[in-house]
């Protein structure tokens, strides 16, 4: 019981004399910015970081594949250095043109309607020829005529399908939009 009184007192003195002279702001991580500042520069950044970092990386895959003297394994090895470093460089700058995408995308949209109208555009364009791209991979891989490439050929032609069925529906939603806009 006494040690029950003695914790409550110490929490007391300890939460009740403490002075607001030890209160301290919120830390600002963008020193004032606005995201779309702080964003950008992150991504020249990555930028200034990612090319010479797949140059040296390029490089470094080069000189170790004239230094392989056709050891496969060595080979292989340099070969998957500059994929890495071609790989990165892609990355980074997808990165930085989907952001600036973006940006133009949300800045040039006068609502939030006309916003979600040119995201869906987007994804309209996208999607119809990704559905062609996963229709012709899931042939490819019912060719193989392996029973596990067969299975996920079907799961690919099931869920392409699907994504189909949905920019239809979008499609045609957009088209009668488009006729009730015109019939005003």
């Amino acid at each position: 019981m006494l040690k029950k009184i003695l914790l409550f007192v110490i929490l007391i003195l300890a939460f009740g004399l403490a002075s607001s002279v030890f209160a301290q702001g919120f830390y600002d991580p963008l020193h004032g910015q606005e995201l779309e500042g702080f964003a950008n520069t992150i991504i020249n950044g990555l930028m200034t970081l990612g090319v010479p970092l797949m140059a040296i990386m390029t490089i470094w895959g080069a000189i170790n594949l004239v230094m392989a003297a056709g050891n496969p394994s060595k080979i292989k090895e340099a070969q998957q250095a500059i994929t890495w470093a071609i790989g990165g460089l892609v990355v980074v700058m997808l990165v930085e043109g989907l952001f600036k995408f973006g940006m133009q995308t949300v800045s040039g949209a006068g609502s939030l309607t006309q916003l979600l109208n040119t995201i869906q555009r987007y994804l309209l364009l996208i999607g119809g020829p990704l559905c062609i791209v996963m229709f012709l991979y899931g042939s490819f891989l019912m060719g193989t005529a392996n029973m596990e490439n067969i299975k996920k050929a079907k799961n690919i032609f099931i869920w392409t399908a699907v994504a189909l069925a949905v920019i239809s529906v979008a499609t045609v939603a957009n088209i009668i939009s488009l006729i009730n806009n015109l019939a005003k």
